[in-house]
Parts: C-alpha cells; sequence; structure tokens
C-alpha cells in the first residue's frame, strides 16, 4: 500500500504513514496540475528522509560511543566499522534522493 499523502510504501495496516506521518484516514490533498507543487511535495519528502536518514546516524554514532566509552578494549574498531557502515547506508540514502529530485 502507498500513502496517499507523499506516496511512500507502507503497510496495510498502517494508521500513518512511516515516512510522512500523515494519518491514512483523513482525505488526501487535492491533486494540483501545477509542476511546482509536484516539484515542492518531492522536495519536501526528500528533506524528511534526509532528516530521518541524518538522524539515524546521529543516533547509532552516540550509542557507538557510548559503548566505546564502556568496553575501551576492541569497541572502538567495532565503533569505526559500524559507523563506517551507517555513513555508507546514508550516503547511499544522499544518493537516492538527490536522484529522485534530478
Amino acid at each position: 500500500m502507498n500513502c496517499r499523502w507523499c506516496g511512500a510504501e507502507m503497510p496495510e495496516t498502517a494508521a500513518t504513514c512511516p515516512a510522512c506521518r500523515q494519518p491514512q484516514k483523513s482525505p488526501a490533498p487535492p491533486r494540483s496540475t501545477d509542476p511546482l507543487d509536484r516539484i515542492v511535495a518531492e522536495a519536501a519528502r526528500a528533506t524528511r528522509e534526509l532528516a530521518e536518514a541524518t538522524e539515524r546516524v546521529t543516533r547509532k554514532a552516540g550509542r557507538e560511543a557510548r559503548r566505546a566509552a564502556d568496553d575501551p578494549s576492541d569497541a572502538a574498531r567495532r565503533a569505526i566499522r559500524r559507523f563506517r557502515s551507517e555513513i555508507e547506508e546514508a550516503r547511499r540514502d544522499l544518493d537516492r534522493v538527490l536522484r529522485e529530485l534530478e
């Protein structure tokens, strides 16, 4: 099922969209024929997705930093590997968002 507001994929049973947080039982906004409205809506969605990706990376980095402080022996290497993975995931998210905006 896709969100009525932003078009993101979501579970059939979701009451709100996980991407835009809009309730699914309320009426969808009227479709505009103005291309500028579509561009603004896509940019807003891309901005939300980028903010969510950034928040995930920040949370993970904080957890890894706390974990490294608690167990300094091997924690630094584990944190670097995981942080590198998170940065790569964020880069892929950003690349996808930028491709969608082209």
